[in-house]
């Protein structure tokens, strides 16, 4: 296993979450972002480096950052944009799911961020929505 120390842990945490939840137009991003490993190593981030991270003291004791997903918030704006340049043949797929698969895919997208059901459903019927409007099914 790869060690890493607290300073090279926060640059990778605050990178990821900047790739994850920031507003970037370029494709091969967007595919990272939704890439399952970076959900994996962003949860691994959140449940062993954090706990120690909120130990350390910081400039004015401001706490940590917590992240939220609400679909009408400044993230879901910024997801709702990237996925504007997810290509056709990845819509066509999608179309064809059920909301089960397509639920699954909203997971995915959101990774290990706090939401509640109620946003992730709204992320659901986004992904239906567009998936249909874009393939015109």
């Amino acid at each position: 296993m790869i060690e890493f120390d607290f300073a090279e842990l926060n640059l990778l945490n605050k990178l990821l979450s900047k790739i994850k939840y920031s507003e970037l137009d370029i494709y091969e991003l967007n595919q990272l972002a939704y890439n399952p490993i970076i959900n994996s190593v962003m949860e691994k981030i959140r449940t062993e480096f954090m706990p120690e991270a909120e130990k350390v003291p910081r400039i004015g004791n401001r706490p940590l950052p917590k992240f939220n997903f609400e679909f009408e918030s400044h993230i879901g704006n910024n997801l709702k944009k990237r996925l504007e340049y997810t290509d056709i043949s990845s819509w066509k797929v999608i179309v064809e799911w059920d909301k089960t698969q397509t639920e699954k895919y909203a997971r995915n997208i959101l990774g290990p961020i706090n939401y509640e059901q109620t946003e992730l459903n709204k992320l659901t019927e986004y992904l239906m929505k567009i998936a249909a409007e874009k393939t015109c099914g």
